[in-house]
Formats: structure tokens, sequence, C-alpha cells
């Protein structure tokens, strides 16, 4: 019977599911990062028992240039060594370090993070669909239209006849 640890590799690692990453690694975008793209590596190995030999400088390529630097990459893999999440193989002095996720571990941190979570809860805005500049031409308008509105404060509403 599959374990539901193992839901993880089909798990659709869209933004919601990186910021409830975000959220179980204390705030840190690069360790949910490090996390979301070590998941596609054992997605596409179909199990957790491969290791991953990605260099904190292939991931520096792969992420938005200027995302995240080497050493804060570094930081991020090292807390999630010390968190139980990425387990390291045992390799060779002066070789290239191969870890996969402890699906237990990862589990166990990302189940506490319900819906409650800014950005992961299920209603909807009152803004309506659309862009920022949508939203910003939208009360532009609404502006305008009260100011069409509002009475002039010249000399009381009074003709000066």
């Amino acid at each position: 019977m599959e374990q539901p640890e193992t839901s993880l590799i089909w798990h659709d690692i869209d933004a919601q599911f990186i910021l409830r990453l975000f959220y179980a690694f204390d705030g840190s975008m690069a360790a949910a990062m490090v996390v979301a793209e070590t998941l596609k590596f054992h997605r596409h190995a179909n199990s957790f028992d491969s290791f991953c030999g990605k260099s904190v400088d292939e991931l520096v390529n792969v992420f938005k240039p200027a995302s995240f630097s080497k050493r804060t990459l570094h930081r991020a893999f090292q807390d999630l060594i010390a968190m139980g999440v990425l387990e390291l193989k045992p390799v060779v002095r002066n070789t290239a370090r191969k870890y996969k996720i402890v699906p237990q571990a990862l589990m166990a941190l990302v189940q506490p993070i319900d819906d409650s979570y800014p950005g992961l809860t299920p209603s909807l805005s009152q803004a309506g669909l659309g862009s920022i500049a949508t939203a910003k031409a939208k009360d532009a308008s609404a502006k305008a239209r009260m100011e069409a509105v509002k009475p002039k404060h010249g000399n009381g509403g009074q003709d000066g006849n």
C-alpha cells in the first residue's frame, strides 16, 4: 500500500504549494525553492529513493537570475539538512554532494500549514479579477466619479449674484 508521503511526488508544485513551503520553513523562500526543485527531481525519478546531484551553482542558474545568492542557497541547504528534510548521501571527500528529500519530515512540517495563512485562504477577495494596473485604473475612475458628485466648496453652493 502506498504511503501518504509518496503523494508529495505528484503534488502540484504551484504558487500555493510554494507558499505553503515558505510558511513551513519559517519564511525562507530559498528553502522552499530548493525543496520544490528537489521534488521535481523525485517526480522525474518516480521515487524518493534516488539522490539528486544538483549543486548550489546549478540551482542559482535554475532560479530567476539574482533571486538567490549562492550563500543564501547554501544556508538553505544547511537548514534543510538540520531540519531533517534533506538527507545527504555519504560521498568521498571533494566530490559533489547528493541529497534527497525525507518525505516524512517534509510532511510533518507542511501538514500544520492550513488555509488560514495569508495567500492560502480559499475565500475570494472582493477586488475582482485582473492585474494590479486594472485595479489601479478602477480605483482612479471611482475617485473621479466621487469628485464629480462632490459639491464645490467655493462659496457654500450659492451664486454670488
